[in-house]
C-alpha cells in the first residue's frame, strides 16, 4: 500500500503575496506568488532563482526525517495531466518553519547545493531574512498549513 500525507490545520491564506529581501523589493525583483487551488500550492511563474527555462517556483508543505514541518520554495515544472495540473519539483531552494503567508519578516534557510542542475535537497546552509508583503485586498483562500501524519492509502 502506498503511504499518503494527511494535511491539517486549515487557515485563511492570502490569494496573492510577495516575498523578497528589502533589496529585492527596492529593485523590483521580489517573488510574487498566487495560490493555485487545484494543486494547493503558491506558485511564482515570473522567474526562479536559477533561471532554468520552463521552471516556476512553488511553495509547498514538506517534512524532514525528524518529522519537522517545513514550507519549502522549490523550483520545478507545472504540467497538465489527465486528472489536472501538477507540480514536479526539481530542487528545494528556500525553506522556513514560520508562517510565511503573514506579512512581515521571516527567516528562510538556503539550500547549499542550489544550482540550475541540482536535485539534492539534503544540505541546508546559511539562512536569510525575507519580507512577506500582502496587499490589503488580496482576497483569501482556506488551505491546510500543517501535516497531521501519514496514512496508508
Amino acid at each position: 500500500m502506498a503511504a499518503m500525507v494527511v494535511y491539517s490545520d486549515p487557515k485563511e491564506l492570502p490569494v496573492t503575496l510577495s516575498i523578497g529581501t528589502q533589496r529585492a523589493f527596492d529593485g523590483g525583483y521580489q517573488y510574487t506568488y498566487r495560490f493555485v487551488r487545484e494543486i494547493q500550492l503558491y506558485v511564482c511563474d515570473q522567474r526562479t532563482t536559477t533561471g532554468v527555462d520552463g521552471e516556476v517556483m512553488a511553495i509547498s508543505i514538506s517534512s524532514d526525517d525528524d518529522g519537522n514541518t517545513w514550507y519549502a520554495a522549490s523550483e520545478g515544472q507545472l504540467s497538465q495531466s489527465g486528472d489536472g495540473q501538477r507540480f514536479h519539483g526539481r530542487q528545494m531552494v528556500f525553506r522556513t518553519q514560520e508562517q510565511f503567508w503573514v506579512a512581515g519578516e521571516h527567516e528562510w534557510q538556503l539550500n547549499a547545493n542550489s544550482s540550475a542542475t541540482n536535485t539534492d535537497d539534503s544540505v541546508w546552509g546559511d539562512s536569510m531574512r525575507a519580507v512577506t508583503k500582502v496587499e490589503e485586498h488580496a482576497g483569501v483562500v482556506i488551505a491546510a498549513v500543517g501535516i497531521l501524519g501519514s496514512a496508508n492509502a
